[in-house]
């Protein structure tokens, strides 16, 4: 193990944490966006799941900076990583930022920590996506306030989970489920939180950006995932779960499942008017 230690007395307002295996080729960008940001108040927890590429050689670059705390060692997967980030981190809001995606600008964190000030009582404060394509196409994907609800749960979707910033106390009492699911570890801690009566703000700007590619969800995960789903969506909304069967059936049809896509596009996607040229 070679870790890093957060040196002030002091907890930090906010924790981000990047998990990250072989991720040589994104992980500077996404180490960049974290440490850029104009607001001070964070440490910065870098799990690896000990990479053989150069992620480490990389990340080492960096280690001078005492906000970062950094481990290399094996772990038993995605979530598993995130739950040792969990237990690291000392931050009074956690994010997840992980190899490959990146922190919008760098005021992202000033922005949220102007959200927590005038609305303390708040659990989770998320913000909108940047969608880069593979082919550079950007698009922004919008999440109002309406995306915490269990309504929104049952159509099938959830707020991502790079966007979000929860108060840590949420994710130490209820760390990600590695024995009941493989695949959808984020979508059952989310969907327990909007079952409960936790507060949640949508700020209504774009907090970070997600890079689509490089993944490859074959149909056997697709399986996985939707077997998993219904599990989820059983659990936490029992009374729900006929609406989220009806949605799906109309979604499985050639016709529907494309107006219902262009209705998507029309109420979630933007164009990115602040990309420059």
């Amino acid at each position: 193990m070679n870790e890093q230690r957060y040196t002030e007395d002091k907890a930090p307002l906010f924790t981000v944490i990047t998990v990250c295996y072989q991720a040589e080729t994104v992980i500077e960008d996404t180490i960049r966006s974290v440490l850029s940001q104009d607001y001070d108040d964070f440490e910065y927890i870098i799990v690896d799941g000990s990479s053989r590429d150069r992620t480490c050689e990389i990340i080492k670059k960096y280690l001078d900076d005492p906000r970062i705390r950094f481990i290399s060692e094996p772990d038993k997967g995605l979530f598993d990583a995130m739950n040792k980030g969990i237990r690291m981190s000392r931050g009074a809001y956690l994010n997840f930022m992980n190899a490959g995606d990146c922190l919008a600008d760098t005021h992202v964190l000033t922005q949220v920590s102007k959200a927590i000030h005038e609305h303390p009582d708040v659990d989770f404060i998320y913000g909108d996506v940047l969608y880069v394509y593979e082919d550079g196409t950007e698009r922004v994907r919008k999440y109002p306030w309406y995306c915490s609800t269990k309504l929104y749960q049952l159509l099938g979707d959830c707020i991502n989970h790079q966007s979000m910033f929860a108060k840590r106390h949420n994710y130490t009492d209820r760390e990600f489920d590695l024995v009941t699911y493989k695949i959808n570890c984020y979508r059952d801690w989310i969907s327990y939180q909007c079952s409960t009566k936790k507060k949640f703000l949508a700020m209504g700007k774009v907090t970070c950006r997600f890079s689509f590619g490089g993944t490859s969800f074959t149909l056997a995960h697709f399986d996985e995932h939707m077997k998993e789903l219904d599990l989820i969506l059983k659990r936490y909304y029992p009374l729900g779960y006929p609406l989220h069967v009806i949605m799906r059936s109309i979604r499985n049809g050639k016709v529907s499942s494309r107006i219902l896509h262009k209705a998507y596009e029309l109420v979630f996607l933007k164009k990115n008017k602040e990309r420059k040229s």
